[in-house]
């Protein structure tokens, strides 16, 4: 016999014919089962663990660029608004920042 619920394991017990009673109200008394009662406890499903995913970070070389036409940087265009990133952006590379000393400097020219 195997029973079942929702949200537990199942369990399977085996249940036999047994003897006749000696002692009947019936001519031909049922079979009696063994065990009787069955008895189990039936054990929850375990809940699956749950998975976490990896974040995607964003290279610094798609997050902040910067082009240069002749004397004037163009300005870093990041992907994400400042207020809805979970974390600072990544410093400038070492490319940025000598293209925003030369825009300084020529500003002060």
């Amino acid at each position: 016999m195997t029973i079942t619920k929702n949200d537990y394991v199942q369990q399977t017990v085996q249940v036999t014919v047994g003897p006749q009673p000696d002692h009947s109200f019936w001519q031909n008394p049922p079979p009696t089962l063994v065990p009787n009662p069955v008895r189990i406890a039936l054990q929850p499903v375990p809940k699956p663990k749950p998975v976490h995913h990896a974040r995607r970070h964003k290279s610094a070389s798609k997050a902040h660029t910067a082009s240069v036409s002749g004397t004037h940087a163009a300005k870093t265009v990041p992907t994400q608004s400042a207020a809805s990133s979970p974390s600072p952006p990544p410093p400038p590379t070492e490319e940025h920042a000598d293209q925003l000393l030369a825009q300084l400097k020529a500003k002060r020219q």
